[in-house]
């Protein structure tokens, strides 16, 4: 029974604690954008979208398809923009909207 609840206890404490990191790694990332440190921005949200966080997910779609700290990628740009709508992060929703409008009016080039 002891046992049982320190595993319980234990699992929970290591949650919450890669939780806190990602959350920081998260803010710091936002803060890099913001001092336009596009470079570290993308590198520390790249991390968090392969790990499936939806805002990250965005932010690396919106540097992409923008060229903010990497060369322009629209394409893949969209895919991880794409990603961040389908958890339902809603800034990236209507981004999705918006840009399938202008793709439908202005088909990118896929070659």
């Amino acid at each position: 029974m002891f046992k049982s609840f320190f595993l319980s206890l234990t699992l929970g404490a290591s949650v919450v604690l890669l939780t806190a990191c990602a959350t920081q790694n998260l803010n710091q990332g936002k803060q890099d954008f913001d001092s336009q440190n596009y470079t570290a921005a993308l590198a520390k949200m790249q991390v968090l979208a392969d790990k499936g966080n939806a805002q990250a997910e965005y932010a690396v779609g919106y540097m992409l398809y923008y060229g903010k700290g990497t060369p322009v990628d629209q394409k893949q740009g969209i895919q991880w923009i794409d990603k961040a709508a389908d958890q339902g992060l809603a800034e990236a929703e209507q981004a999705k909207a918006i840009l399938d409008k202008a793709v439908a009016a202005n088909p990118l080039d896929t070659h």
